[in-house]
């Protein structure tokens, strides 16, 4: 039961990551996308389309040049918008205790 739900899961994570590709893409062609990423128009097609079935996404070692490309975030490509807000999120600094302090000060 447990890799049905992580079966959704990806699925659903494929083809919310596919429609933000296309919507990085804007007006350009998927040719001239391949052509930019150097690769054949037909195995960016492959990365793009969805369906059923479909696992093959954008592999990694495209994701950096790709971002570039379009001038979108790394991570809103992979985690999406609501993701990314959260982890913007920067963490609190915390202040030394005092002895550390006062350790730190006189080295």
């Amino acid at each position: 039961m447990t890799d049905d739900v992580e079966d959704i899961a990806e699925s659903q994570w494929r083809d919310a990551f596919r429609a933000r590709v296309r919507e990085a893409q804007g007006d350009r062609k998927d040719k001239d996308m391949a052509k930019l990423l150097g690769i054949t128009p037909e195995r960016y097609r492959k990365y793009v389309s969805g369906g059923a079935g479909r696992k093959t996404v954008i592999p990694v070692r495209l994701l950096t040049r790709f971002c570039l490309i379009t001038d979108r975030p790394l991570e809103w490509l992979i985690d999406g918008p609501e993701e990314q807000s959260s982890k913007q999120q920067k963490p609190r600094k915390t202040q030394p205790s005092p002895k550390r302090r006062a350790t730190a000060t006189r080295r």
